[in-house]
């Protein structure tokens, strides 16, 4: 694609990846995104949306939607593996602040479970 369509395509969302919102900066490496993957048959132009790299590489052949999916899971498993570490944590502190600590824990758990995931262009490229 000729660079001027590139230059255009990031215009479309103010120079903002199309899903976490970050600032491309000038001279920094960007994708054009195709948000029905191509191996899923999303061959159109008009398909096409600015992505930071690390976005891009991390949808890969996904659609927006499982890539929710995965960010949600993948974050849910993060927050989970700190339990072994927290109950060696309550070994030596007070059993009240290990309530406290298994609360709030919880509550984060709870939270990424109840939460949905909104890309930049979610919100009209406000967030």
């Amino acid at each position: 694609m000729p660079s001027e369509f590139k230059q255009q395509l990031l215009l479309t969302t103010d120079g903002h990846c199309s899903y976490c919102g970050k600032k491309i900066a000038e001279g920094e490496r960007w994708h054009m995104d195709h948000i029905i993957p191509r191996c899923r048959g999303g061959r159109w132009k008009n398909n096409l949306t600015p992505s930071c790299e690390r976005c891009n590489l991390r949808k890969g052949g996904s659609k927006p939607e499982e890539f929710r999916v995965r960010i949600k899971e993948k974050a849910y498993k993060i927050v989970a593996s700190i339990l072994p570490d927290l109950e060696e944590l309550f070994k030596f502190i007070p059993d009240e602040d290990a309530e406290v600590i298994i609360s709030d824990y919880s509550n984060i758990l709870d939270y990424i479970s109840q939460t949905s995931i909104s890309f930049y262009l979610d919100d009209g490229g406000e967030q």
